[in-house]
């Protein structure tokens, strides 16, 4: 604004100062020289040549020149006319141009300066040291006075007019600049509204919690998602803070580690703290788990106000973590227990050869009438003990899901009839037996001596936790979850002892047991355990110290119906039997011998052998002599399925039986089907033997 007004002012003052000069120089010829003509010449001769370098020069060194100069002119107006001049009003414009262009503080300070100029030249008139003032009568009558005062009035009015319309215009300028500006402002006032509003629907409806926290760890902001994560207002939340809502042990955590962290923030250190988790407590007393991700804030030079951050429920992700846990460790003890299992039904498969072995000759030498009585008791003996030995590895081979079904549409409801009869017959009066049979349907497909040896030893197992007595019921009905509708579920419920969390752990483990030494061998529940999973369904149990147990079976159901209770059972009567010639492939040599002479007491011809190989040989050349054949189904170099497909290849007709220690209930089945006559489980005696022989020589006898 300043070098505008100077340009205008430019022109101006070239123009006055010819006039002026040409009007001083007038006034000397008519009136002579005097000294304020000369000031004037030399003022605006400075004023020209300043002002004609005003691009060059400092616009304040150009501004102060010219202000001097006009200052300059009055001063000398005043002190060689005196008052009658027109030195006052060119002071005054001096000082009104100063005031206009310069800072308020410059103003003053020139002003007193030309005060202090105006009154020193007044006492040096006063004290007559400057030259005697002219008459004033006659300067003012004079033209060229008049002429002169005019010129010096147009300068200051220029001057002042110049002065007023650069601020008017620079004003003018200005408002236009703070219109626009203001637009500007309103614009851009109205965008960070719009940005706050974002921001703030953002943080006030995402579920996760942002939060803002002071050094002392008081609430300083909460987003609205805060309520529904803790059931509390925000302005509660915010006078009591985190403190009131983490549980003790958890704000015990959260203080360690604000502490250990800290210090390092207060240093100026970068810190990226790691997820945190802690445990959060509601009004009503429930608790969830939060993910917690913080950051410390700083402000823009560097100090530490507080932290920031997010909180996070991770409830359900935590549950499904403890459910893929769980999921995990059933998985391991299932894998055990498969492992178990298969250790069991090789144990056992090896254990029946030689009970085999031992229960044959042991019934062999009590029925020998040539023996003493003490020999034929020993013998009996023996037979009891193998009989037994039989009876645990049969609870193996349940264990290990190897025993053999003769599986049919059973009721289950009948099967626990059974079941609670016999037991009211077995246990102490002070336990009362209870049925709550509630289910629809309770007819599965499966071999009903398992599934009721199963259901007794689970109800041994209840009176064994009850010593004093006490409740045992047999209960079924549909599972709740839904996803099991065609599912029925068998409880059995004691109201004993009770089981902890690491008896439960080891529950179905073959040979675990905590009760007294001789009391149990820890094979019942195993026995159990494989015999459901056989069945194609689940155990489970529900139990804590001293409040009782729960087993609970949950077992596939069927649609036809059940079986009649005669019909589930095959006759053991032998039939009317006729000496036939009887081949028996076995590659145990005891069980072989064994089973030889039993035959060979029951009237028939034994032909042994302990090599499949060399039986087929034998087979193929006397094919036509041979009754039956008795294959043991597990031998080395060829398996008793692969010897029977061998010697129906020689003999569509071949009548053969099958024994075995242990085989999938599958492969007796296929081969049953494909025309075997039956199957003799191993340990068998030699009675069972020679009733299984009747019955498969009277199914289809040699023609």
């Amino acid at each position: 604004m300043l070098r505008n007004m100077l340009d205008r002012l430019f022109v101006l003052v070239a123009t006055l100062g010819v006039v002026t000069f040409a009007v001083n120089s007038i006034r000397v010829v008519l009136e002579g020289y005097n000294p304020s003509f000369a000031g004037d010449i030399v003022a605006f001769g400075v004023l020209l040549g300043v002002m004609a370098f005003r691009k060059r020069l400092p616009v304040r060194v150009v501004f102060g020149v010219v202000v001097g100069a006009i200052i300059g002119m009055g001063i000398v107006s005043l002190a060689t006319l005196g008052l009658a001049s027109a030195g006052m009003m060119i002071l005054t414009t001096g000082c009104i141009l100063v005031g206009v262009f310069a800072k308020l503080r410059t103003a003053v300070m020139v002003s007193i300066i030309v005060f202090v100029a105006v009154a020193l030249t007044g006492l040096l008139h006063a004290l007559a040291i400057l030259p005697p003032l002219p008459d004033v009568a006659d300067f003012i009558a004079a033209p060229s006075s008049w002429a002169t005062q005019a010129t010096a009035l147009l300068v200051c009015v220029l001057a002042v007019v110049v002065a007023v319309t650069s601020v008017r215009t620079r004003l003018a300028r200005s408002l236009e600049e703070l219109g626009e500006g203001g637009s500007e402002l309103v614009r851009v006032a109205e965008r960070l509204r719009e940005s706050e509003r974002r921001h703030r629907l953002l943080a006030e409806n995402i579920t996760d919690v942002v939060f803002v926290q002071g050094l002392d760890l008081g609430m300083l902001y909460l987003s609205q998602s805060a309520e529904a994560l803790f059931g509390r207002s925000v302005d509660e939340l915010l006078r009591g803070g985190m403190a009131s809502v983490l549980t003790p042990e958890s704000l015990r955590r959260a203080q360690e580690v604000y502490q250990q962290y800290l210090p390092r923030a207060l240093r100026g250190e970068t810190i990226d703290p790691p997820l945190l988790e802690f445990e959060y407590a509601r009004p009503d007393g429930s608790t969830f788990w939060g993910e917690l991700r913080v950051q410390f804030l700083r402000d823009e030079n560097g100090t530490l106000l507080g932290s920031q951050g997010v909180l996070r429920d991770i409830s359900e992700r935590r549950r499904g973590e403890r459910e893929r846990l769980a999921l995990e460790e059933r998985l391991r003890e299932a894998e055990k227990l498969q492992a178990i299992g298969q250790l069991a039904g090789g144990v056992a498969h090896d254990f029946n050869n030689q009970l085999s072995a031992i229960m044959g000759f042991a019934e062999l030498l009590q029925g020998d009438t040539t023996s003493n009585a003490r020999t034929r008791d020993h013998a009996g003996s023996i037979l009891l003990a193998a009989r037994r030995s039989a009876d645990l590895t049969s609870k193996l081979l349940a264990f290990a899901r190897r025993t053999q079904q003769c599986s049919v549409a059973v009721d289950i409801h009948a099967i626990i009839g059974e079941v609670v009869a016999m037991l009211e017959r077995t246990v102490d009066r002070n336990i009362r037996i209870e049925t709550k049979l509630e289910a629809p349907s309770a007819v599965v497909f499966g071999d009903s001596s398992q599934l009721a040896s199963a259901f007794l030893n689970l109800g041994l197992n209840a009176r064994d936790a009850m010593p004093e007595g006490g409740r045992l019921v047999f209960a079924t009905g549909s599972p709740s979850d839904a996803l099991e509708d065609r599912s029925l579920e068998v409880r059995v419920t004691d109201t004993g002892t009770g089981m902890d969390a690491e008896t439960i752990r080891h529950a179905f483990e073959p040979f675990f047991t905590r009760k007294d030494l001789g009391k149990g061998t820890g094979l019942g529940l195993a026995a159990v355990y494989g015999t459901v999973q056989s069945h194609g369904g689940s155990i489970t149990i529900d139990s804590t110290p001293g409040t009782g147990t729960t087993f609970r079976v949950r077992l596939p159901l069927h649609d036809a119906p059940p079986m009649e209770a005669g019909a589930q059972l095959e006759s053991t009567h032998a039939p009317a039997q006729h000496t036939a010639t009887i081949m028996v492939v076995d590659d145990e040599d005891l069980v072989g011998r064994a089973t030889g002479i039993a035959l060979e007491r029951a009237g028939h011809q034994v032909r042994l052998f302990t090599s499949p190989t060399v039986a087929l040989d034998h087979y193929r050349q006397h094919w036509r002599e041979i009754d039956l054949v008795i294959v043991d189904m597990i031998m080395p170099g060829m398996t008793g399925q692969e010897l029977f497909t061998e010697l129906q290849a020689l003999n569509p007709d071949v009548a053969v039986m099958l024994i075995s220690g242990h085989v999938p209930a599958s492969a007796v089945q296929q081969m049953v089907a494909r025309g075997a006559r039956g199957f003799v489980p191993k340990p068998f005696t030699p009675g069972e033997l020679a009733a299984a022989v009747g019955r498969a020589l009277v199914t289809q006898p040699k023609s």
